[in-house]
């Protein structure tokens, strides 16, 4: 017979998280080792990004576990937004932890015959109060009109996210072998 321990949710996020004084395989501080670099997306990414495809948002709930939203979703730059009510479940996780996983489905094929998708990995960075140009951009884009009732405009506890792009991945013309 086999035992297994059991590890518990709280266990693994110990694991995840640098203990004080301790070093990467370097030498460095473990804390101080994390070098972000932002990506730059491509236009192929850019295209996606501009169009009416949903996005899935991954967050992370307070006890380990995921949260899974879908959203309207813009690009501004190299950077991603989405507007949501301040008062969901994915703010209140990224006011804890920024960090963010957003994965978008393309319509199209790529040449093995895989969905093509787009997979965004970053830190979110938050926003209190509408931004209407980018309300009624989303709504422009994903509803045909700015003057919809689902515009978050005059909402007094919407909120802007932008996410800084640390990883891109998935299947597509975004990443190498596409």
């Amino acid at each position: 017979m086999v035992r297994r321990d059991r590890i518990t949710t709280r266990d693994r996020q110990r694991s995840l998280v640098p203990r004080a004084g301790s070093c990467d395989h370097a030498g460095r501080s473990a804390v101080q080792s994390r070098e972000v670099v932002v990506q730059t997306l491509s236009a192929p990414a850019h295209s996606l990004l501009g169009s009416d495809a949903l996005a899935h948002v991954i967050t992370t709930n307070p006890d380990g576990t995921p949260q899974v939203s879908v959203v309207w979703c813009g690009v501004t730059g190299d950077e991603v937004y989405f507007c949501t009510e301040g008062d969901t479940q994915k703010v209140r996780n990224l006011r804890g932890d920024p960090r963010i996983v957003l994965s978008i489905e393309d319509e199209e094929r790529n040449r093995r015959g895989l969905q093509q998708h787009l997979i965004i990995r970053g830190r979110a960075t938050i926003t209190d109060g509408p931004d209407p140009a980018l309300t009624d951009q989303l709504c422009q884009v994903y509803l045909g009109s700015a003057d919809h009732p689902l515009n978050l405009r005059d909402s007094p506890t919407a909120v802007v996210v932008r996410v800084e792009v640390e990883h891109i991945g998935g299947a597509g013309p975004w990443v190498e072998g596409g």
